[in-house]
């Protein structure tokens, strides 16, 4: 099989600190024994080249047409490299990714240009990237450092420039993997600590654990929820672990009739805390394993609604079917100790981190908790 090279998204804001994250990750993860190779910045590169994107809606397309073009190219040249490398942890850094694009044009223009470039959200955004990484820009925070003069291309104002995070970090929402690196107050370092954080998450380092905490919450209707949130339909099926006390399931996410599949082995660590190793799988390999899964055990089908609240990327699960009526509420976390600011708009009912009954495994075994 082919090796899978693992490329992560450095996204975020104006003046969001990308160039000096892109820097120092590779600093640190080349010290870990990895090998980075960078994806340039499309836009900046293209029009420092002399091309702009202004001039009308023809100009604004054909500018955009040439981003996801250079990013095409560019991308498949990195995975290139990383494999005639020959070396054991390769890693591709983004500067940026397909879906920035959003956040510039209408959601009609863009629609339009994934379809002439035989893309869709599903490919652009979940198919191809392992993590996205969304830089705060210091317009929201940090206003004393923001400043358009490290960067050519940008001319931004303060107001601008918050509204262009806004909308870029919206671009991303419901990829499965998004992390938001704010600016807590405490320094562009901690800031870069915070990224590094994430990344060693998203790569499974030192050990690939994922910590969670899970929420029992009141049904809510879809309309309550932020304007931002992006909807996934789900279909879980568990088969059978030759590892003892491991889970192993296969997944299909789907949106306007696209879908990424993946298998999952997770076993227990402690409370909140599982070994997790995920691999992304073709639709054929994922119709040959739906046809090993355990026959006593219901396919879960559920609703998963991803949004973003104060900085914190949420999933809240509506289940279907005979689970119809179950809401959960779920976020992974960097540490253990994280805190968790519920948002205002879920009534939480009980926390059930930890609880075997609420976990999907059981769920699919024996139905709703009595």
């Amino acid at each position: 099989m082919q090796q899978k090279i693992p490329k992560l998204v450095i996204t975020g804001g104006p003046c969001g600190g990308k160039t000096s994250a892109i820097t120092f990750l590779v600093k640190k993860l080349t010290e870990l024994g990895y090998f980075p190779l960078i994806v340039p910045e499309a836009a900046t590169s293209l029009i420092n080249s002399g091309m702009s994107p202004f001039g009308g809606e023809v100009a604004l397309r054909n500018f955009q047409e040439a981003v996801i073009d250079f990013i095409t190219l560019h991308e498949s040249k990195a995975v290139d490299g990383a494999i005639q490398s020959g070396h054991a942890k390769p890693v591709i850094l983004c500067d940026r990714g397909y879906m920035d694009g959003r956040a510039y044009v209408s959601e009609e223009m863009f629609q339009s240009i994934l379809n002439a470039k035989s893309l869709c959200v599903v490919s652009a955004r979940d198919a191809c990237y392992l993590g996205v990484f969304h830089m705060r820009t210091a317009a929201f925070g940090a206003e004393s450092y923001y400043t358009t003069a490290n960067n050519e291309a940008r001319t931004e104002t303060i107001e601008e420039a918050r509204i262009l995070d806004e909308r870029t970090l919206s671009a991303w929402v419901g990829h499965h993997s998004l992390s938001v690196i704010g600016n807590s107050g405490r320094g562009f370092d901690a800031k870069l600590e915070l990224l590094w954080g994430h990344v060693l998450r998203v790569l499974g380092e030192p050990e690939p654990h994922e910590i969670e905490r899970r929420f029992l919450v009141e049904p809510v209707l879809a309309s309550m929820l932020p304007a931002h949130s992006v909807q996934v339909e789900i279909l879980q099926s568990y088969i059978s672990s030759v590892e003892l006390g491991a889970v192993r399931r296969i997944r299909r996410r789907a949106q306007h009739n696209a879908a990424t599949y993946y298998e999952t082995v997770k076993s227990p660590v402690r409370v909140g805390v599982v070994r997790e190793i995920e691999r992304q799988i073709s639709a054929d390999d994922y119709s040959r394993l739906e046809s090993m899964r355990i026959a006593n055990m219901e396919t879960i089908r559920k609703i998963r609604h991803h949004f973003i609240y104060c900085d914190q990327y949420f999933e809240l699960d509506v289940f279907r079917a005979s689970l119809g009526g179950l809401f959960i509420l779920e976020i992974e976390l960097l540490h253990e100790n994280a805190p968790v600011e519920i948002p205002p708009f879920l009534r939480v009912v009980r926390e059930v981190t930890g609880m075997s009954e609420f976990s999907n495994y059981m769920l699919a075994k024996h139905g709703l908790p009595k």
